[in-house]
């Protein structure tokens, strides 16, 4: 038996089950929160529109948390392959790959919602920018505090993600927790949707923001690492400067087609227009949640870390500048 073990916050392994190659996920974590979870998972199991691409459920558990999966042979997340594209000519393929995304997006969030009080939006970080319970200080790293710190003196940032109110034409059934990563597509551009612990009713602007922002945060890692090499090599601060700028025009005209084509093979779909502003302040707070959830795993923040961090507030409170990007 294949027993390979993955990355993740649960505890993942390939097996092999009946001659079928399949992932088998065990949630981790406390008591709540994983009755949350399984709550979610079996919502989606219930919910799941026909023919839409994701691996098929083959046994679950539910008293020790476990949920085995049929594997996507031949695939690679939608992650690694902006990444490997990324400071190159975008193929048609790329294209193709972000309007099938588009459209698996437009099907969940055309779900009949399964509605409750809680609705699931970036309101909700607005929280521990406010407080940490004595527990979450306890179980926090380092780089976590130091993170926090920085934004729990920031009071026009907790002001605008506190009245954050999501509006009632986006409020739908969601994914909850979409990143490029949450995709795979195999060797024909097949494209499959993964992962639905946090789907919930929410805000679809948050699914939206987490595609936006997913690709922002690998262009910004990409300008930054590039920057470093000639940090590396001597070079002055007037050069470096320069250098970061013309990186970050060229790569930001690089995308913001490629996103414009997103938006609109979703606008079509849903058959309603995105508010720019709205969907500017969610991909501001993808990338905060970005850096908190990789702080978890440091004793400090990076500069790399404290660098984005500040931009996902500048599409926070500078509403405009996705609309500048994209035009």
């Amino acid at each position: 038996m294949d027993n390979t073990k993955l990355i993740g916050r649960n505890d993942n392994h390939i097996e092999i089950i009946n001659n079928i190659k399949c992932i088998k996920k065990k949630l981790l974590g406390n008591s709540n929160d994983v009755k949350r979870r399984q709550g979610n998972l079996e919502q989606w199991h219930l919910d799941l529109p026909d023919k839409l691409n994701t691996p098929i459920l083959i046994k679950q558990d539910s008293i020790s948390a476990e949920y085995v999966y049929e594997w996507v042979d031949d695939s690679s997340t939608v992650q690694e392959i902006f990444q490997d594209s990324l400071g190159l000519t975008f193929t048609q393929n790329l294209y193709d790959v972000f309007s099938e995304i588009s459209k698996i997006l437009a099907r969940i969030h055309r779900i009949s919602p399964t509605k409750n009080e809680n609705v699931n939006s970036i309101k909700l970080l607005s929280r521990p920018l406010i407080a940490l319970t004595p527990e979450e200080y306890a179980d926090a790293s380092g780089a976590e505090l130091e993170c926090l710190s920085l934004l729990q003196n920031d009071s026009e940032l907790i002001q605008t993600l506190n009245s954050y109110l999501p509006q009632d034409k986006y409020k739908v059934m969601i994914h909850g927790d979409i990143r490029l990563d949450q995709f795979l597509c195999s060797l024909t551009n097949e494209v499959w949707i993964i992962d639905f612990e946090e789907y919930s009713f929410g805000d679809a602007l948050k699914d939206l923001g987490g595609i936006i922002g997913s690709v922002f945060f690998d262009v910004y890692i990409k300008i930054f690492c590039d920057t470093w090499e000639l940090t590396d090599e001597g070079a002055n601060e007037q050069v470096i400067n320069d250098y970061l700028l013309k990186k970050e025009k060229a790569l930001l005209q690089e995308v913001s087609p490629l996103l414009e084509h997103f938006l609109q093979e979703y606008q079509s779909e849903c058959g309603q227009n995105i508010d720019i502003e709205l969907l500017s302040i969610n991909l501001g707070a993808f990338l905060l949640e970005r850096v908190l959830s990789r702080a978890k795993l440091s004793f400090r923040l990076s500069a790399v870390d404290k660098a984005i961090l500040g931009i996902g507030r500048e599409f926070i409170i500078s509403k405009y500048k996705l609309t500048q990007i994209l035009s």
